[in-house]
């Protein structure tokens, strides 16, 4: 292990591995560097500005978790991945630069960045796209990462969109609702988690996976509307929504539907009306999940 006045690089020096002063303030990150290790600068909570060198090429996991001063960091074109969770909980960060080089962004790369006002994409970047700050694939058929303090509290997803990525909306506490377009098939895991100010939603009848965790904590839902088409509901997709007072379920063939375990809360199977298709009562009510609801009414849906 090698040592200069601030950093612990590999013995190549090629790694940043850790800082030995959690308090510094800023860093000069040496040339022979071609990447940022998992953790290096982990909890540098002092830290405002880092310039990221043209020889790294690798930003590691968790590599600015918890660096809650980062205003701004330069990061340069020699870099193609950004690991998951690189800046989760970077809280003053208001904005970054994605550039052309980079080909791979992990899972909550930007996750509880608080201030993050918008993700800016370099325009002949390959597999990443922004549009007003927010962070699409390429084809804009995936919506990957809506930043928490951007300045829209209602977003219409454009029809581009097939698939609300995991984690797309995660924690987004402002935003208070959400046009889902019938281009969507997949709502993905955690997508709309910690949306406590979201008021309704519609699913459309395009959609047919709804991701684990996918709206948990969306406390101010009133209803859900799930379609026809749904085949699959994910663990706690629905947990922590205690103030949801009717539910409509349109299957007609319940065990066409994969559920994971404890979609509801024991509030929901208490409070909440489940509404069924008129036919369906006998299997609703003998169903696992299902059945737990104190209140089950039938209707004829079209």
């Amino acid at each position: 292990m090698v040592m200069n006045d601030i950093l612990q690089l590999s013995d190549d020096k090629t790694t940043v591995l850790s800082v030995k002063d959690k308090n510094v303030k800023s860093v000069i990150i040496p040339d022979s560097v071609t990447k940022i290790g998992k953790e290096a600068f982990e909890d540098c909570r002092t830290l405002k500005n880092i310039d990221i060198p043209d020889s790294v090429t690798e930003i590691g996991e968790w590599a600015f978790i918890r660096c809650s001063s980062l205003k701004s960091i330069n990061i340069s074109n020699s870099v193609t991945e950004i690991r998951e969770q690189a800046f989760l909980g970077c809280c003053s960060l208001e904005s970054i630069d994605i550039p052309d080089s980079v080909t791979k962004i992990g899972k909550r790369a930007f996750n509880t960045c608080s201030s993050l006002e918008s993700v800016n994409v370099a325009k002949n970047n390959s597999v990443y796209k922004s549009v007003d700050g927010i962070l699409y694939n390429n084809k804009l058929t995936s919506i990957i990462h809506f930043p928490l303090k951007h300045s829209n509290t209602s977003f219409v997803i454009p029809d581009s969109v097939t698939e609300i990525g995991d984690d797309a909306f995660y924690g987004c506490s402002s935003l208070k609702s959400v046009d889902i377009p019938d281009s969507v098939t997949e709502i993905g895991e955690w997508a709309f988690f910690g949306c406590s100010s979201l008021k309704s939603i519609d699913i459309p009848d395009s959609v047919t996976e709804i991701g684990e965790w996918a709206f948990f904590g969306c406390r101010k839902l009133k209803s859900i509307d799930i379609p026809n088409s749904v085949t699959k509901i994910g663990e706690s997709a629905f947990d922590g929504c205690e103030y949801i007072k009717s539910i409509i379920i349109r299957c007609k063939d319940i065990d066409n539907i994969k559920i994971g375990d404890n979609p509801f809360n024991d509030n929901i199977y208490n409070k909440s009306v489940l509404h069924i298709p008129s036919e369906t009562r006998l299997a609703y009510r003998h169903h696992p999940i299902f059945g737990k609801f104190k209140n089950i009414v039938t209707e004829r849906f079209d």
